[in-house]
């Protein structure tokens, strides 16, 4: 069954040990690897051999790379021509719990000249030994696959109870709770800026899930010193989330939106909405010379049938014309052409009837200053976790450099120098990124006079011809849309709160349609 060749005890008076733990559990109920090394060693002096070095693991016995196994064998490597070792185990299953596997780190250890030999049992290649000794590997490959099982089956009772229990996604974390145990709970900041972010994208705020990414992206607590940024899809993956809306989804259990005991981010109609603007946007996306020559594209909707504008150029005999037109079929005003200068002249004026009164801008002062506080409240947490994140960063570089140190194989010395850059990289952006809201602090009567800019007068913005500044001025005015009519104009209704209070204290509308039942003035206030 298992095909060694013999080896010569005789004359080998040094030895390494191995000692391997999975769990942090073996670390806590004296299967741990002190208690492994001490049992060896006390082998080791029974034996007369002299103890060379310890080589500790924490991972699966279920695989065969693992990071002190390797550096054992360079060890022992690099000496099989001058000594030979004794490899010391405590338990069979410390080597593997895997019968492939330990073969195959049998025949390692042999190959570099090591012989094993453990306290609990006797490595021989004769029958006896061979089959008892592929017993016990067998076993130890079957207790683990029943552990797992075990493991499964709890941990999918505890789902069904309402406990989340992978790896926590941005803006959880997991601790323990008196009488729950340990569950994902909030983990601020990020928790505060996920939360942002979902809303905003329900709120129209941010209207595809790249914005999301940027706004993200702004933090660098998501960023964690990438140069890249995020990936593409972390912001959309964090968008189809119904975790952050207290609902568990597993597939592989074939459980779905299951109502979770954690607290969620958002309630569950925001998360519905999400889903709704997200399974909306299966059109084609639009050319980019269009976006730029038509900025109300993608706002502005059909008065008859509420479904978004399309636009583009009309040519003409001796030219070509811009308009927004609807291509809805069976809608009154299907391909039914509105001239660009119309649409855009319109909500032009629509701005420039924006007069707020002083009364406005003082509420809108006051608004401003609460904000401000809990913008600042919130880089200075930002700042702090960067600050932690950097000081536990800077000890895993420290331990990673004492094993450097330590070793002299050219494999190993690459890997931890490569390792130790990364850490460091990561390190110094956060460090840097935690100086960032001191160094850019501003005060809050300059953020209060570009405030007061745009509510002073938003039709200059309109006519600085800056596209983005024309698509972020659309998303201030119609955050979730607007419909537009040709004969009747702009529906107030679409137009976001701040400015409506624009309309009622400074004014109403002229030529703008007011839908029945519209909120009384109050309502519209925060």
């Amino acid at each position: 069954m298992i095909g060694f060749s013999e080896k010569e005890h005789h004359g080998l008076k040094r030895a390494v040990i191995y000692a391997r733990v999975s769990t942090k559990t073996q670390l806590r109920d004296g299967h741990g690897l002190e208690s492994q090394e001490l049992t060896c060693r006390h082998y080791a002096e029974f034996k007369g051999y002299e103890v060379a070095d310890v080589f500790k693991d924490d991972i699966t016995g279920s695989g065969t790379k693992r990071p002190a196994m390797q550096e054992m064998l360079a060890f022992m490597r690099k000496r099989k021509r001058s000594e030979c070792f004794v490899v010391i185990i405590d338990d069979i299953s410390r080597l593997a719990r895997d019968f492939r596997a330990h073969l195959n780190l049998r025949e390692a250890i042999e190959k570099v000249g090591g012989v094993l030999e453990s306290p609990k049992m006797f490595f021989g290649d004769d029958p006896v030994s061979q089959y008892s000794e592929g017993i016990q590997a067998l076993n130890a490959e079957f207790y683990r696959k029943q552990n797992r099982q075990q493991v499964i089956s709890r941990m999918h009772a505890r789902t069904l109870n309402g406990y989340y229990l992978f790896g926590p996604p941005f803006g959880y974390r997991f601790e323990k709770v008196v009488g729950h145990g340990k569950m994902i709970v909030p983990d601020e900041p990020m928790a505060s800026i996920v939360k942002e972010a979902l809303e905003g994208f329900a709120t129209g705020r941010f209207h595809t899930a790249a914005e999301v990414r940027r706004f993200l992206e702004k933090f660098p607590a998501f960023t964690d010193g990438k140069k890249n940024g995020l990936g593409t899809d972390v912001a959309f993956n964090l968008l189809r989330r119904p975790l952050y809306a207290g609902l568990i989804t597993v597939a592989k259990w074939n459980l779905f939106l299951h109502p979770g005991k954690h607290e969620p981010l958002i309630s569950v109609e925001t998360y519905q909405r999400i889903q709704d603007r997200l399974d909306g946007r299966s059109y084609a996306r639009p050319q980019v010379n269009l976006h730029v020559d038509f900025p109300m594209r993608g706002i502005v909707n059909c008065a008859s049938c509420d479904r978004p504008m399309t636009a583009g150029w009309s040519k003409g005999r001796s030219a070509k014309y811009p308009y927004y037109l609807c291509q809805t079929k069976g809608c009154e005003r299907h391909r039914k052409s509105i001239r660009r200068e119309k649409v855009e002249g319109d909500f032009r004026s629509l701005l420039h009837r924006l007069t707020p009164a002083p009364a406005l801008l003082a509420l809108v002062r006051q608004m401003l200053q609460d904000l401000w506080a809990q913008r600042q409240a919130r880089a200075g947490a930002v700042a702090l976790d960067a600050q932690r994140e950097a000081l536990a960063m800077a000890r895993k570089s420290d331990g990673l450099l004492e094993r450097l140190v330590n070793t002299d194989d050219p494999v190993l010395i690459k890997t931890y120098e490569t390792q130790v850059k990364a850490l460091e990289t990561k390190r110094r952006a956060l460090l840097e990124s935690a100086k960032k809201p001191a160094e850019n602090r501003k005060t809050f009567d300059g953020v209060y006079r570009t405030a007061c800019a745009f509510l002073s007068n938003p039709c200059a913005i309109w006519d600085r011809d800056d596209f983005e500044l024309r698509k972020t001025l659309l998303k201030m005015v119609f955050p979730a849309g607007v419909s537009y009519s040709k004969t009747e104009g702009y529906r107030t209704a679409g137009i976001a709160a701040p400015l409506r209070l624009l309309e009622r204290i400074g004014g109403a509308f002229e030529g703008v349609v007011e839908p029945g039942g519209i909120e009384p003035p109050t309502s519209c206030m925060p």
